[in-house]
């Protein structure tokens, strides 16, 4: 469960279950790619792929790991653009 959800331009900040604070970003899917894809692709320190596919299930609401091309889903943001993760 998502605990906190802040808007900053385009930028959400969550707290995840396992207390790590995420900064987040929209991203549009492209045919074919998977939500381990967006995982892989959009890392946070100290958590696996696995866990990063969870959060960003958890922070789309997501019922299924299938994804509709040109959807736009929530991922975290990578370091270079600001994304941090802390316990």
């Amino acid at each position: 469960m998502v605990l906190v959800v802040l808007l900053l331009a385009g930028v959400t900040v969550t707290r995840d279950p396992g207390a790590n604070i995420v900064r987040s970003t929209s991203v549009r899917v492209e045919r074919g790619q998977s939500l381990w894809d967006l995982a892989r692709s959009h890392p946070v320190e100290g958590m696996s792929t696995a866990q990063t596919a969870e959060l960003i299930a958890t922070l789309n609401d997501l019922g299924t790991s299938n994804l509709v091309a040109n959807t736009v889903v929530r991922v975290p943001a990578n370091e270079s653009s600001g994304a941090f993760a802390s316990r």
